[in-house]
């Protein structure tokens, strides 16, 4: 998409609106006036027409992990972010340069905030050591302008049903003793039903990186994608970004998958009657829109008893995920306790049996 100033944006869902549009492409919603809104402080974001957009020119890959970062030239990096190995090599920036994003969305927590965070974390959990804060040693905690790929579509989808009616049905019975007994059964009437649904779908982030799955990614969202400005290479200064490395055709796959799942979900929602079986429905999308982001993340191995575990957080929010060591002595107490619970149990049906 071309936008004459990322500052102007939808004001309903706050996506970056095309110059002149009517419609907001990610919500469908209208456009005041004959451009986008622009939303109440919003920086100002000019991309002059005909600028060149640089690119970091260096870079480097780890050997054990498969990550490849992009740093500013003359940077040295030790110790991988995603996996805390120090067997990286230096690559040429050429090799990093075949996607530019389009925006950027910066840091709000700066690196003592991430530490304070990650100090709260490690130590979170039942079956979590007790001694981990005190001594998981955190390599390098590093940010990360991580690549996403964000998309909005229509979704036109054909469906069919079983849907269920309930009706009440009184039945009256003669009891032992002779007396009439009345006992209302609610019955459920079903028949089948067909129809179409359409709907817009938008904002589903997919990365982009080779260095944090799916699942991975979607354990720290939201971003708030309203504050993201237009990329601009002074905006990578002083951070590690990883290049795009999954194509646009299996981000959009993902991201269709995941819609379609939801468009079952809206379906739902959207029928009659009472209850339902059986839903089955095909999607097709149309009015495709995509656009290349950059997302903040601190990311960090760090190591407790010998071993490496990971830590990823939004660099937003400070919403955090990854791998913490187990406590061997709780999860045995857990288990013995469990096989002493079932022993009782059964010691008390023995004894509870007994003539």
């Amino acid at each position: 998409m071309a936008f004459e100033n990322a500052a102007l944006r939808c004001a309903a869902c706050g996506s970056p609106a095309e110059a002149g549009a009517s419609w907001c492409a990610a919500c469908g919603s209208p456009l005041a006036g004959p451009g986008p809104v622009a939303v109440a402080g919003a920086p100002p974001m000019p991309l002059e027409p005909g600028e060149p957009v640089e690119i970091l020119t260096a870079g480097f890959q780890c050997e054990s992990c498969g990550a490849t970062v992009q740093c500013e030239a003359g940077r040295r990096a030790l110790v991988c972010a995603f996996c805390g190995s120090t067997y990286v090599v230096e690559l040429p920036g050429a090799s990093l340069a075949h996607l530019v994003p389009e925006f950027v969305l910066p840091f709000k927590l700066d690196q003592p905030k991430a530490a304070a965070c990650f100090a709260g974390w490690c130590g979170q959990g039942f079956f979590t050591p007790g001694d981990v804060r005190a001594l998981a040693a955190m390599d390098r905690l590093q940010g990360v302008f991580l690549p996403f790929w964000t998309f909005a579509m229509r979704a036109e989808s054909s469906w069919e049903a079983d849907i269920g009616e309930y009706w009440e049905q009184q039945i009256t019975r003669r009891n032992a003793q002779g007396k009439n007994t009345s006992q209302t059964i609610r019955r459920t009437e079903w028949y089948p039903l067909s129809g179409r649904h359409h709907s817009f779908h938008f904002h589903h982030l997919v990365s982009g990186a080779s260095g944090l799955p799916q699942e991975e990614a979607q354990a720290v969202l939201p971003f708030d994608l309203t504050a993201m400005q237009r990329y601009r290479p002074e905006l990578l200064a002083g951070w590690l970004a990883e290049p795009f490395s999954v194509t646009p055709e299996a981000a959009l796959t993902a991201c269709q998958e995941a819609f379609t799942a939801l468009e079952g979900e809206r379906i739902r929602a959207f029928l009659p009657g009472d209850t339902n079986k059986g839903l089955e429905w095909t999607t097709t999308f149309d009015q495709v829109s995509e656009d290349r982001l950059l997302l903040p993340f601190w990311i960090g191995a760090y190591r407790y008893r010998g071993k490496v575990f990971r830590f990823v957080m939004n660099g937003q929010t400070g919403k955090a995920t990854g791998t913490r060591p187990k406590s061997v002595p709780k999860i045995l107490a857990v288990v013995f306790a469990g096989l002493l619970l079932v022993l009782l149990a059964v010691l008390l049906l023995v004894l509870g049996n007994r003539p």
